[in-house]
């Protein structure tokens, strides 16, 4: 129902005032039909959860032997549940609002009650919105999802041998299938027009929160075994980049990638940040180790403006304190890495003894980078000859013990005191460093391990 009358206005103005009017009914249509699928979504997940945690209990009642870890897995889930439920809750209010203010802006008859209307349309728009990005943000709970995939996968297959001999059928449904298939919401007005007149592309929809919760159902465990001998289809999974290795510890799970590089398997630095739905994971501390300390091989990913990313081999010595800091300054198991860090200095620069120094993850700049590992020696083991390739650290000063040397000229004659590793492959990458106008240009965008395959 339109506005009757708009108090003597020009008819551009009433016109004009009729147009915002119609596009305010559109938008708060699309929010609500938005709104209303992301219901839809929360309750079939929500429904979804509650019958895993009825499974999960079926399970602990049938195998003592998982009781305690089905217990756990159960109360995540019920957390989760719980999580839905309050944003179900949040939902039915916006949901309200929007369809509130769709009534107040078909009742406005005044230019004053029209302008009111519609901000007050906009605020429950954007409110609507943001809860439907937390939405997107909070579900599902990847740590939860894929644990309880873990844990029943595992509880089906040791019921199942139990009871071999009575030909009982242990399976039974769990997930709500999504018949009418996944939908993509996405909240927003119409697109934005530029300065030529023509409309940018819609931002891509995030898939729906059905949609990376059947991808995280539909996946297996993956084990560290089948990782390592790299066939197919495990070989492909690595290749896309869909596999990542997460370690408990420090207080909250934390994810390293694991990749190919040249038929060599790879696993970068620890990160905070949670991989994608889409991701196969494996213990971190299971595959840490099949490394052997007596040989460990570690990378530094190095690019500087305008280059390739170029990898540099480093081959630590064994069993070395100073081998075994470089080496978690590479895996960030400790918390700090050398990713994202930069070279600081070329020493000697075109003389014999030519080398570069780097490692301070703390400030960048050469003042930080502590030793992670208090009382590193020298002489000894460490002893070495100042060779072309040769890795090294500082001495006497544990605040920025974590900094590392790299000789990229031999000096004939000489010896270090502190070399803990010799570079394997990629010293033409530093070499060519050394001749740019700035070394502190020259990043370590990222490190890691090499596991043996």
């Amino acid at each position: 129902m339109r506005m009757s009358t708009l108090g003597g206005r020009s008819r551009q103005e009433e016109r004009k005032i009729i147009l915002i009017q119609e596009e305010q009914e559109a938008l708060l249509k699309s929010s609500i039909s938005s709104c209303k699928e992301m219901l839809l979504q929360l309750k079939k997940y929500k429904s979804s959860l509650g019958e895993w945690v009825v499974e999960h209990q079926d399970l602990v009642l049938e195998l003592t032997a998982l009781a305690e870890a089905n217990r756990n897995i159960q109360q995540l889930l019920k957390k989760e549940e719980d999580c839905a439920s309050v944003c179900l809750g949040e939902g039915e209010d916006k949901k309200q609002m929007l369809l509130l203010a769709e009534e107040a802006l078909a009742a406005a008859r005044t230019p004053q009650e029209v302008v009111a209307a519609i901000d007050d349309g906009e605020c429950c728009r954007v409110a609507a919105e943001d809860w439907a990005k937390k939405c997107q943000e909070v579900f599902p709970n990847v740590t939860a999802v894929y644990r309880s995939v873990k844990v029943r996968t595992s509880t089906k297959k040791a019921l199942k041998m139990i009871t071999q001999e009575t030909g009982e059928d242990m399976s039974s449904p769990v997930i709500v299938s999504d018949e009418g298939g996944a939908v993509s919401i996405h909240f927003g007005g119409p697109p934005a027009i530029t300065s030529t007149g023509e409309a940018e592309s819609a931002a891509e929809p995030l898939p729906s929160i059905l949609h990376r919760f059947h991808n995280l159902v539909g996946m297996e465990p993956l084990t560290v075994e089948s990782l390592r001998e790299l066939a197919m289809p495990v070989r492909h999974l690595v290749e896309c980049g869909q596999v990542v290795a997460v370690q408990h510890s420090l207080g909250h799970p934390r994810y390293a990638r694991v990749s190919l590089h040249n038929d060599t398997l790879c696993l970068h630095h620890l990160q905070d940040n949670p991989p994608p739905t889409n991701t196969h994971i494996v213990p971190y501390n299971e595959l840490l180790n099949h490394v052997d300390s007596a040989s460990t091989l570690v990378f530094l990913e190095m690019s500087w403006p305008g280059s390739t990313l170029r990898r540099l081999y480093i081959r630590l010595s064994p069993d070395t304190l100073r081998g075994k800091q470089f080496r978690l300054l590479c895996t960030g198991e400790e918390g700090p890495s050398y990713a994202s860090t930069r070279l600081l200095k070329v020493v000697n620069k075109g003389k014999p003894g030519e080398c570069v120094r780097g490692g301070d993850y703390d400030n960048n700049d050469g003042t930080g980078g502590a030793a992670i590992i208090v009382g590193l020696t020298r002489g000894g083991e460490y002893m070495r000859s100042d060779n072309a390739g040769a890795v090294w650290g500082r001495w006497g000063d544990e605040c920025r013990g974590g900094q590392f040397y790299i000789t990229t000229r031999s000096r004939p004659g000489a010896a270090l005191l502190t070399v803990f590793g010799q570079v394997e492959s990629g010293l033409e990458t530093l070499k060519s460093a050394v001749n740019l106008p700035d070394i502190g240009r020259m990043a370590v965008n990222d490190c890691g391990l090499v596991v043996p395959h």
